[in-house]
């Protein structure tokens, strides 16, 4: 690589690791300057950035014909369906923004050689600071506050953060590496219980229920991988999860809703939704309901209107969203656009799955990502705001660039030795 794009990958870089921070600045601007579009800004010269470095090295044949895949089956559904300039442009802008950031996001990881493991370790480290101090600072001195759509802030502590299910997504995938990576049990105890406490000021049930699952996969895996019971206490294990799940479903959620009801700031207004709303719906905030109004605005669409979708001209009110990624991939590109996402999501698999390196001699990093990939389905699918955004693509697009990147697999490699020539070290000697 030239000295130039070592300075233009450090940028990247750089600008991706000050991303909590520019979104607290722009949160701090909306709430008390007249000074908007910072975030917007931020992502444009990112995308700038990205683009240039698509254009002075050599191309990826791959990524090329992936993007060039998904803007023509946009542009043949907006001729198919109903053709306009203000559709054409809110859909283009909406799956740049989104999907094909996060593609080059994923391919400048995949692909740079200046960016080493320890400048991730970093960026994570920076990232559950970052959310923690800021969150910290409006709990403890009211330093923050967002405003809802009746105009009066929420009764959570978000700091200034407008987009709190990203960075809820954010924090989780940050503690989640450092506990699945440090060697530190105080660590590992002491940012666990740091988090859930956030969790539950953040007013997160997402958050909080994806931590629990997390440490109970990473408990899982390794149970299943080194006890010599592993086949039948594994086998046992799913056959008591799922029939508990199936018979006691409607109680586990009221206990949900009722463990939420007791941390969260905003208990009231739980509170409220149990006595006048169907559990379902509480623990959901009402997405159950959206999804079935959109299935009946489904019903008398025609075969194009399936395949392509209703385009993303009415996403720009947000009282049409669902909030759940994939329904609202479907409403706005339709099944091809599920498809598209779906590609991307199942290379990613198989590239997990082909990683028997950091399997085998880096646990710690494969149950990360691992984690990493449950947790962008199962958060997309429950409170959405990380498929179709852009600062939920930029993160998944490092993170799986990190995982498809042969040299920062070497580099897990070393640092995975390297934990474990220290940890043997600190063992007693008899």
């Amino acid at each position: 690589m030239t000295y130039y794009q070592i300075i233009q990958d450090r940028c990247i870089h750089l600008l991706i690791l000050l991303w909590i921070v520019v979104l607290f600045i722009d949160g701090y601007a909306l709430e008390n300057t007249t000074i908007d579009r910072i975030e917007t800004s931020y992502y444009v010269i990112i995308l700038f950035l990205l683009l240039i470095r698509l254009i002075t090295v050599p191309i990826n044949r791959s990524v090329i014909s992936y993007i060039l895949i998904a803007l023509s089956t946009v542009l043949i559904g907006i001729l198919l369906t109903e053709p306009s300039i203000q559709r054409l442009v809110d859909d283009l802008r909406y799956l740049i923004r989104s999907l094909i950031v996060g593609i080059l996001v994923f391919w400048f990881y995949s692909t740079t050689t200046c960016i080493s493991y320890r400048k991730i370790r970093a960026l994570f480290i920076v990232y559950w600071l970052s959310i923690t101090g800021f969150i910290l600072l409006h709990y403890f001195f009211h330093i923050g506050g967002v405003t809802g759509g009746a105009g009066q802030l929420k009764p959570i502590y978000t700091s200034f953060f407008k987009e709190g299910n990203m960075v809820a997504f954010a924090y989780l995938l940050a503690w989640f590496h450092l506990f699945a990576t440090s060697n530190s049990y105080i660590i590992r105890i002491l940012g666990t219980a740091v988090s859930l406490f956030l969790s539950s000021l953040m007013s997160s049930k997402a958050l909080s229920l994806m931590i629990i699952l997390l440490i109970l996969l990473k408990w899982a895996y390794y149970f299943s991988r080194y006890s010599s019971f592993n086949k039948y206490f594994t086998f046992t294990g799913l056959i008591v999860l799922s029939t508990s799940l199936a018979l006691y479903f409607s109680e586990i959620i009221n206990f949900i809703n009722y463990f939420f009801m007791q941390i969260s700031p905003d208990s009231d207004q739980i509170l409220y939704k149990i006595d006048t709303q169907d559990p379902l719906t509480v623990l959901f905030s009402t997405r159950d309901i959206k999804t079935q109004i959109l299935w009946s605005e489904m019903q008398n669409r025609f075969l194009f209107t399936w395949l392509f979708g209703l385009g993303a001209t009415e996403a720009i009110n947000e009282v049409t969203l669902i909030e759940i990624d994939p329904f609202d991939i479907f409403k706005f590109y339709g099944l091809l656009g599920i498809l598209i996402y779906a590609i991307a999501l199942l290379t990613i698999g198989k590239i997990l799955y082909q990683s028997s390196a950091l399997k085998i001699h880096a646990t710690d990093f494969y149950i990360f990502f691992m984690g990493a990939l449950i947790s962008s389905l199962v958060v997309s699918s429950l409170t959405g705001h990380i498929l179709t955004t852009s600062g939920g693509m930029i993160l998944l697009g490092m993170i799986f660039g990190v995982l498809a990147s042969k040299r920062l697999q070497q580099d897990m490699l070393q640092f995975q030795n390297q934990k474990s020539i220290i940890k043997r070290s600190n063992c007693p000697k008899f």
